[in-house]
């Protein structure tokens, strides 16, 4: 028994040994807890030395032309607009004249059309526009002085006879200068360093036996022709003209000249000869009468048929003179028909079988029938081309419709015309001196030269009309009429105006596009009173 609980006794004390906590060590030195390491400071990144490298020098563009001493030097600077997206703004530049240290005579914008061709001693640029030489007014060369630059013209060199055909003249470009060969051999010629003619041209011309015209060009101003009686050899003046036009026929006595509009011949609003006559018993001659279109033919003659092809309707008529002074006209629409512009007739001041007055509701001018239940209101500018083509549909319908039809003009210029304002302020004056008959004479020189509108030569037609040029000047400088005419364009534009021609018909918008849509717009209007186109 004692041995039994011995046991359990033993047995009890080995669980509880393996029971209890191990003994704690025995105590030691105290190491410090280990702190985790910072990372290094970072130190600074050195690269390696950049090499500053200069931009290359740019060079200077090169000599396009040398002065003939070497002095001078015409080089072309290419400039870009970079807010100008355009192809037409790529590679813009501008000519400049340096000397040999680099210091600048001139400059001026580049110019596409023209080609350099000669560098002076003193800087002036010769261009060469490469036109052909059919008329006076045809361009040769293109001249830039350091001062001022001009433009070297066919009548500077030649005479206006030259030009009684449209022969294309050819021009040579030598060492210094340009020459125009001549049928006679010789040749007119300009000097590019002393920017001088060297011998004007002479031409005669015999017509019959005892009279002859003498033709001469003039640098720089008008040609000059002179009536003299005689031989080309020999001969006596009797009175002279200056004129751009070449003369085509004279009368009997040389009393008349006529003459070939060269320079707008071919526009169909424009006159196609001209009359001059001696003044009196002097030495100057006068313009008499213009010939166009409407002088030598028929209205239904020159109008295209009403159901002609819009090829054949758009074309123009071809004008060709025949020695004698005859002129041949050729109609694109078939048909032809030859003219003598030496007749009687056409020596005569023309008489309109319209009337001139004033519009008793708008105060302004008027042609036409003064009791007319029709009213053609157009409003136009002076510089405008359509307009002047219209007027010319509207002479023709008041050549058939004489009666129940008449016309005003109302001003409506247009921003980029420049002339367009000073036109329209001079046909005012005009209005204001001398009434409706002159204004009407004075728009018809006005629409006849609308590519040479100048302020000068308004007074010049002003004058030719019976106007005192004086006052137009004074007109002119003053801006009198600006804001009537400012409020004309007012009007328009509330009745719907947006360009010009722009025709209404008794207050209502019409066609204004060819004479036959012109007349089937009046045909309600008028009824039995619309004539036949004869």
């Amino acid at each position: 028994m004692k041995t039994t609980h011995v046991a359990v006794i033993a047995l009890l004390a080995t669980s509880l040994a393996a029971c209890a906590p191990a003994p704690a060590p025995a105590p030691g030195p105290v190491t410090p807890r280990r702190q985790a390491e910072s990372p290094p400071p970072p130190t600074a990144r050195r690269d390696p030395p950049r090499r500053v490298t200069k931009p290359p020098a740019q060079k200077p563009p090169e000599c396009l032309l040398r002065s003939k001493s070497k002095d001078l030097c015409l080089r072309l600077v290419r400039t870009t607009t970079p807010r100008c997206r355009s192809r037409f703004c790529r590679n813009v530049g501008e000519y400049r004249v340096v000397k040999l240290d680099g210091s600048l005579v001139q400059k001026f914008p580049r110019s596409y059309a023209s080609k350099p061709v000669y560098l002076t001693d003193k800087g002036t640029v010769i261009f060469d526009p490469r036109h052909a030489i059919t008329a006076p007014k045809a361009t040769v060369l293109e001249v830039r002085a350091p001062n001022k630059g001009y433009i070297l013209r066919a009548s500077d060199l030649l005479a206006p006879s030259r030009f009684i055909t449209e022969k294309i003249h050819r021009k040579t470009l030598t060492e210094g200068a340009v020459r125009i060969a001549l049928p006679s051999g010789q040749a007119a010629s300009f000097d590019f360093e002393t920017q001088t003619v060297k011998q004007p041209d002479v031409h005669c011309q015999a017509f019959g036996k005892r009279y002859v015209v003498v033709s001469r060009s003039v640098f720089q101003k008008m040609g000059t022709f002179t009536v003299a009686r005689g031989t080309c050899v020999k001969h006596k003046t009797l009175w002279s003209m200056q004129s751009l036009e070449a003369p085509v026929a004279l009368t009997r006595k040389g009393r008349y000249v006529i003459t070939r509009n060269s320079l707008l011949a071919r526009a169909g609003h424009s006159h196609l000869a001209t009359v001059y006559q001696r003044k009196g018993k002097g030495k100057v001659g006068v313009v008499k009468v213009r010939i166009d279109l409407s002088d030598l033919t028929t209205v239904k003659e020159r109008l295209a048929p009403a159901n002609c092809k819009r090829a054949l309707c758009r074309a123009s008529v071809n004008y060709t003179f025949i020695k004698g002074g005859k002129l041949q006209i050729s109609y694109p629409w078939g048909g032809a028909k030859t003219v003598d512009l030496t007749r009687r007739a056409l020596l005569r001041k023309k008489r309109v079988p319209w009337r001139y007055g004033v519009d008793k509701r708008s105060g302004r001018a008027f042609m036409g029938d003064p009791r007319a239940k029709v009213t053609l209101l157009v409003y136009g500018g002076f510089q405008c081309l359509y307009t002047a083509v219209f007027l010319r549909t509207v002479k023709d319908l008041l050549m058939v419709q004489r009666r129940g039809v008449k016309v005003v003009l109302a001003d409506y210029p247009i921003r980029y015309h420049r002339q367009g304002m000073p036109a329209a302020m001079a046909a005012r004056s005009v209005f204001k001196q001398k009434g409706a008959r002159a204004y009407w004479r004075f728009a018809d020189l006005v629409f006849a030269n609308q590519r040479t509108i100048t302020t000068k030569k308004l007074l010049t037609w002003a004058k030719e009309v019976g106007a005192d040029p004086t006052k137009v000047k004074a007109d002119l400088d003053a801006k009198k009429y600006e804001a009537a005419i400012k409020a004309d364009m007012a009007q328009g534009k509330q009745l719907g105006v947006r360009g010009t021609p722009s025709l209404f018909i008794n207050g209502k918008k019409g066609n204004h596009r060819g004479f036959w849509r012109l007349r089937a717009q009046l045909k309600p209007l008028l009824g039995r009173r619309l004539k036949p186109v004869r």
